[in-house]
């Protein structure tokens, strides 16, 4: 059933996408759902006759993980559609509209909000990644054509949650979503320091919203908190942002900078996602994949255990972080692809689709550093000691497909509370977000 038209759609500016043949192919890492309108489209044509693979076999079969759903059949992970060459059989022989819808709407993704809906797309495809093609805003007859029949569709709820305790309206986020950006957007400053700003700019606002529960901070008087937090909380948002533009974000950095790192916060989460994760590839029953998470989880924050990232073979070490080496410098290719992607992150309305704004933040981080984690992997891989950037892109698209945006672990997170609690206890340290952006070294090497 197609969906009503959106009342505004909104593009992303500076992002481009065309479809290129890459070499990788896009069907090659996860499992592709099928809805059942695309499966009754597409009964119309002898599939079989398209098929690279498993040609005696049916082209649709049951979900590996949504019970009652139907996907694209594949053979080690490889879709039976996807040539040699990396191109999509049904598209070749079909055209691009008679696929899946899956495969029709990738990369994009929309999220309908009081607004209107957002386009965000998936830095999981090649041609995001290196930004080719014609711009976003220059497709929007196409996109919009797309919009209605999308099933990559999410909604945001009104008003918006901040915190578990505090709400905003939706004016109020996009000043706060404005505020974040222009503090990816500082120039001279590392990475790692804006995100960790952001995070410290999001916690005082939520504090002034909050003021008679949370009287007082280090940062700002309870008189300041308890002023600011009875204005409008549009007005409010604008008033910390207009406090902290006033000096170019000078004091809210010297605020980020006072944030102290915990190793072993760092080891404990990073630990505790990635064997999550790995937990869910060995397909292991729920009761068995609970005690190997706790177990491991243990470890890694004792330091006595290492990080596995799919799909890489070889463990790592947290030690490794001391020999390798990452330009990170403001125009590399590092600081230029990963601030890209975080602004494109807000834009695409990530933090809305969490729990609550501050929990998807939170996330965010652990993003980012699992982004240094595939960057170790990948470059002892290599063979590298300064990572190239090809090895760059490649750590954002581990992480973007296996960890954001193509992921199935929230369904796993829904019915393990346990495991969920756990998670909520640690985002929630006062130490996390510094130690989810610095890597897990020895305190006498860690950066101030």
């Amino acid at each position: 059933m197609r969906r009503p038209p959106a009342s505004e759609l909104h593009l992303p500016e500076g992002i481009r996408y065309d479809c290129i043949q890459c070499g990788r192919g896009c069907t090659d890492f996860w499992e592709i759902p099928v809805d059942p309108e695309s499966e009754e489209r597409l009964a119309a044509f002898d599939l079989k006759a398209y098929q690279q693979r498993a040609h005696d076999e049916p082209p649709f079969i049951d979900s590996e993980f949504d019970k009652g759903d139907r996907a694209l059949n594949r053979v080690n992970d490889v879709c039976t559609f996807l040539c040699e060459d990396k191109t999509c059989a049904l598209h070749a022989a079909l055209g691009p509209t008679n696929k899946p819808q899956t495969c029709i709407d990738f990369p994009y993704r929309y999220v309908e909000t009081p607004a209107g809906a957002y386009v965000g797309v998936s830095f999981a495809c090649t041609a995001v990644r290196q930004n080719s093609g014609r711009l976003l805003t220059e497709k929007a007859a196409e996109i919009g054509g797309n919009f209605g029949h999308s099933i990559h569709f999410k909604q945001t709820a009104a008003p918006v949650r901040l915190t578990a305790r505090a709400s905003l309206s939706f004016d109020a986020y996009l000043e706060l979503e404005r505020a974040l950006d222009e503090i990816l957007s500082i120039p001279r400053v590392a990475l790692w320091m804006r995100l960790l700003a952001q995070s410290v700019f999001i916690d005082l606002v939520s504090k002034a919203l909050e003021a008679g529960k949370n009287p007082g901070t280090g940062d700002l008087t309870s008189e300041e908190l308890a002023a600011l937090g009875a204005l409008p909380d549009t007005k409010l948002v604008a008033a910390f942002a207009q406090r902290f533009r006033a000096d170019n974000w000078g004091r809210l950095l010297l605020m980020a900078q006072k944030q102290r790192p915990s190793p072993m916060v760092h080891r404990a989460f990073i630990g505790l996602v990635t064997t999550f994760r790995q937990a869910l590839w060995r397909n292991a029953t729920r009761p068995k994949a609970l005690l190997y998470i706790l177990r491991h989880y243990t470890l890694h924050a004792a330091g006595l255990s290492r990080i596995h990232l799919q799909p890489l073979p070889k463990r790592f070490r947290y030690a490794d972080f001391q020999e390798r080496r990452v330009e990170t410098e403001s125009g590399s290719f590092y600081d230029t692809l990963l601030t890209r992607y975080f602004r494109h992150v807000l834009f695409r309305k990530d933090l809305l689709l969490a729990e609550n704004v501050r929990a998807g933040h939170r996330f965010l981080l652990m993003h980012f550093a699992l982004v240094q984690w595939y960057l170790v992997g990948l470059m002892a891989e290599a063979g590298e000691t300064v990572a190239s950037d090809e090895t760059v892109e490649n750590a954002l698209l581990n992480v973007e497909k296996y960890y954001v945006l193509h992921t199935t672990y929230t369904k796993f997170l829904e019915n393990q509370p346990l495991l969920g609690t756990l998670i909520d206890a640690v985002i929630h340290t006062p130490k996390y977000a510094a130690s989810l952006v610095h890597p897990p070294v020895r305190p006498s090497t860690v950066p101030r």
